[in-house]
């Protein structure tokens, strides 16, 4: 991995030696070596606004180049023979204390510094001698951190030159490792400790750190030598330490567990926006005395992590109470810590490592576990065993010793915690609700700056209300703002590839400094849910006031002769969507009543095209299977103790609503459900609320709830001529709907509509419209056949004449069973033959294709032929027989069947058997 630098000056040239870099684990932070002492730039020449790239390498030879945050700071140069005998982890010491300064912001690299690198992870093998020498001494990290921090921090180097010198004490200890080496040997950490131990240090900072922490003089030297002398490798040496309990807890704590706190000193935590009284009420259950561990319950991607966050950031600025100034927060990793306990013992022994440090009055340390039901059961040695996490961490809990934040959902902490009444009882229960769409803006506008500066681009205002909005909307399975953070996310990369590949295009041989950044505007972002949803583009980005404006004369045409139930419809919902309606209430309910095939549950699928811009975003529910008392349990799931309680999949109308609240809820046949069912929808129809099997609590207030009953069918087909009025229509309704179903549900409902019967000359609108869908459907299948075989054609241009119109006519339209007769004829004369010659390849060139009646038999027009289908046969039967019917009817007399069959030898036994039953159908109707 390489690093980016800025070139030095260009003065100092390698003369021809190879410049080198030291790599550490955190980061590749480049360190430039030159043999003979100075510095420069990996290739000679150019100016110093170049930029060139270091590789890595060993390290050999005497100063060091750092660049880090886009800051270029060097450590001053010294003479080669300073650290020409320098071991790599002396080097890797020095450079340790190099970073940690220009960390915390110091003018000088002091000892005390030089000694805290020694703690470096990337110190092993023969080199860990120095480090075992402190660790056995009991000296710690985080002991070295507290003597650090509370320390006058050594002035900035006054010369304005950028350079980050040694401390006088630093360059005497470097002089003296050398003094005190003889021969070849080569200085490592051990002697720079031996250094340290000399009179001439014991004013320094780093000899006074080790003084304070039982170290000064001749205990140096012994521990040294001691470490130096035991038997066996330095690794097992400093493992065998582990008997020295507070270096090993130290060293556990540091391997299974990151420092909120100190991010958020080093500004490595994204802020924090809002959540203020969940910050609040863990800050008070923390001061408790006992029992003062919180455990945040919310969905995944609420926020529960920032939350915490948001607590370390206000404790590393001081902004919390005087006792809680100075707490670290720890966020554990419980997979590291179980991680390698391969024997009955080595979890515990971790664990209790953490526990005896966190709670030791040397440290004030809050544990934050995310996920915090996997304790339950974490490092049991069996099945059997109930020697867990959860059972360990329980006495230190009780007593308040241990402070623990945890954070789980509400179905683990059902499922795990609320079991264990012991752990239960342990934490304060912190609620952690999805935020609303204007508190996500808020977050979003927080986070700005940070995904600006990460992606290269500017965040336009309206794309964090898009991403907030429709996020909100449209993705139903995850939860805000977690999704509308991830919708901007995208959106800014996607805008920003976009922008380098229209330069590439254009050879635009621009500096990447010149170019302008890119806006990341609402259509991105609905370019980038359009993908995620499969939901067209224009939807997402058409405002909702444009649809409801146009919602009426959407849905009339697409849904014939029933005017007056559309009007009041879309009147109900601009109503609804205006703030007018109660709060909390369904945006609007609906009572359906009609004959069947009168457009009733069309209407309701096309409300959902078309308003919430999604055909899924309708759910529909037969109540003939809920006419039974116990088939409440189904609509919203079994009860704790009954079986499918665990099933996902239980609670059909409430899973269905809280995966997907903006929806079309049709209930059909609504007469047909029990009473029982019907009681459970009066807090539906009323509040907008039901609490499904689980306790969860399902809001109805995004959705449109739609009941649809044959109630009063008799009245409106006897209606069907045009006597009276839609009102007088209605009210004859009611009456009926008053005997069956009870006042307070009836009352609960805002509107009811009434569904006339189609006329003659509504069906040949309806036969227009059904032909209309199937020539999209067949010209869509025309040309991605064409796609997938190659075949460069024109598109197909299908067509139909007035007589096809009449054969369906005659053969589908019929008052009392509505419009799907019409759509069965459509399918039997139209799309048969069409699919026929599809299928066959005869449409391969594309072109004009016209379906035709010629003598009684549909054919199709094609390219100067008449191509006649195979099953043109039953069709004519078909045909003949609609209006002799119409004319028996029309006579009162009762039809001849017989009278209008051909001979049976001319069809097929199957043929014969529809054309009976046809004519059966015949007989029902004129009876």
């Amino acid at each position: 991995m390489a690093a980016l630098m800025t070139e030095a000056d260009p003065g100092m040239l390698p003369r021809g030696q190879a410049l080198l870099t030291s790599r550490r684990a955190r980061g590749e932070v480049p360190v430039a070596i030159h043999p003979q002492g100075d510095l420069g730039p990996v290739t000679a020449g150019g100016s110093s606004s170049r930029t060139w790239q270091v590789h890595t390498a060993k390290l050999v030879g005497a100063s060091i180049l750092l660049v880090g945050q886009g800051r270029r700071r060097r450590l001053q140069r010294m003479s080669r023979r300073v650290f020409d005998r320098f071991r790599q982890d002396a080097i890797t010491a020095i450079y340790s204390a190099q970073e940690e300064a220009l960390r915390r912001s110091h003018g000088v690299v002091s000892t005390e510094l030089i000694i805290f690198g020694i703690f470096s992870e990337e110190q092993k093998g023969a080199n860990l001698i120095a480090k075992t020498a402190l660790v056995r001494k009991g000296v710690t990290r985080e002991a070295l951190k507290r003597f650090i921090a509370s320390s006058p921090r050594p002035a900035t180097d006054a010369s304005g030159s950028g350079s980050l010198p040694f401390s006088e004490n630093a360059r005497l200890l470097f002089d003296t490792a050398n003094e005190d080496s003889v021969g070849n040997i080569e200085i490592g950490c051990e002697q720079l400790l031996l250094a340290l131990s000399a009179d001439k240090l014991a004013q320094s900072g780093g000899a006074k750190m080790l003084a304070g922490l039982g170290l000064s003089g001749n205990a140096l030297r012994e521990a040294v030598s001691e470490a130096a002398s035991a038997p066996g490798p330095p690794e097992r040496q400093l493992t065998a330490v582990g008997a020295d309990e507070s270096s090993e807890s130290e060293m556990t704590l540091d391997q299974v567990a990151t420092d909120l706190t100190q991010m958020a000193l080093d500004g490595l935590l994204d802020p924090v926006v809002g959540r203020q009284e969940e910050m609040e009420r863990i800050i008070q259950i923390l001061l408790r005395k006992r029992k003062n561990n919180a455990c945040l319950v919310g969905p995944a991607g609420v926020g529960k992590t920032a939350v915490v966050e948001g607590l370390a950031i206000r404790i590393a600025e001081g902004k919390v109470p005087s006792r809680l100034k100075g707490k670290q927060v720890y966020s554990l990793d419980l997979g590291q810590l179980v991680a390698g306990t391969k024997y009955r013992g080595e979890f515990e022994d971790r664990l209790k490592n953490i526990i005896k440090e966190v709670t030791s009055d040397e440290r004030d340390v809050c544990l934050f576990i995310d996920e915090i039901h996997q304790i339950v059961g974490a490092g049991a040695a069996g099945a059997d065993s109930s020697m867990d996490a959860a059972n360990l961490l329980k006495p230190s809990l009780a007593r308040g010793e241990l402070q623990v934040i945890g954070a789980t959902t509400a179905d683990e902490y059902t499922k795990h915690i609320e079991k264990d009444a012991a752990l239960e009882r342990r934490f304060q229960r912190v609620s952690c609700e999805e935020p609303s769409v204007a508190q996500s803006i808020e977050v979003l506008e927080g986070l700005r700056p940070a995904y600006e500066a990460h992606h290269g681009v500017l965040l336009t205002p309206e794309a964090l209300q898009a991403a907030a909005r429709l996020s909100d909307r449209y993705v139903n399975d995850r939860f805000l703002p977690d999704k509308a953070v991830d919708l901007i996310d995208e959106a800014s990369s996607l805008a920003q590839w976009r922008t380098e590949m229209e330069l590439e295009e254009a050879n635009n041989q621009a500096e990447p400094g010149e170019l302008s950044k890119p806006l990341v505007t609402a259509q991105d972002v609905a370019t980038v849910l359009a993908k995620w949803s499969g939901i067209p583009v224009e939807r997402l980005s058409e405002g909702e006031s444009e649809r409801l404006m146009r919602l009426e004369e959407t849905l009339e045409q697409r849904i014939i002769g029933q005017s007056p139930a559309v009007s009041a419809l879309s009147r109900a919902v601009r109503r609804a969507r205006s703030g007018l309606a109660g709060s909390g209430r369904p945006t609007a309910s609906f009572f359906f009543a009609g004959p069947t095939g009168v457009g009733k549950t069309e209407l309701c699928r096309v409300l959902a095209e078309e308003y919430y811009a999604d055909l899924k975003a309708m759910v529909r529910l037969d109540m003939s299977e809920f006419s039974e008392p116990h088939s409440v349990s189904r609509l919203i799931g079994a009860p704790p103790g009954y079986i499918g309680y665990d099933d996902p999949r239980s609670g059909q109308l409430t899973e269905a609503v809280r995966r997907r609240p903006y929806s079309v809820v049709v209930l059909d046949e609504i007469e047909k459900a029990h009473s029982e069912v019907l009681n459970l929808l009066l807090q539906v129809l009323e509040d907008g609320r039901l609490t499904d099997g689980k306790g969860r609590t399902v809001s109805f207030s995004n959705s449109i709830i739609v009941m649809t009953s044959n109630v009063g069918s008799q009245e409106i087909l006897q209606q069907a001529s045009g006597v009276g009025t839609y009102d007088q229509l209605r009210a004859a309704v009611q009456r009926q709907l008053q005997q069956k179903f009870r006042p307070e549900f009836l009352n609960r409902i805002d509107e009811l509509l009434i569904f006339r019967s189609l006329s003659e000359q509504e069906f040949k609108q309806i036969v227009r419209l059904v032909l209309g869908d199937a020539r999209a459907r067949a010209t869509a299948a025309f040309e991605e056949a064409a796609l997938q075989n190659g075949r460069p054609t024109q598109p197909l241009e299908l067509t139909w004449t007035a007589e096809v119109e009449q054969v369906i006519l005659a053969s589908g339209s019929n008052a009392i069973y509505g419009a799907r007769p019409l759509r069965r004829a459509v399918q039997r004369i139209f799309e048969d033959p069409v699919a026929e010659f599809l299928v066959s390849g005869a449409f391969n060139q594309g072109g004009a294709a016209t379906v035709d009646v010629d003598s009684g038999d549909v054919v199709i027009r094609y390219g100067g032929e008449t191509l006649r289908p195979a099953c043109a046969a039953a069709v004519t039967t078909e045909a003949l027989v609609a209006p002799r019917s119409q004319e028996v009817k029309k006579n009162n007399q009762v039809p001849s069947a017989v009278a209008v069959l051909p001979p049976q030898h001319q069809l097929s036994m199957a043929q014969h058997e529809a054309f009976i039953g046809l004519g059966r159908e015949v007989l029902r109707g004129v009876a």
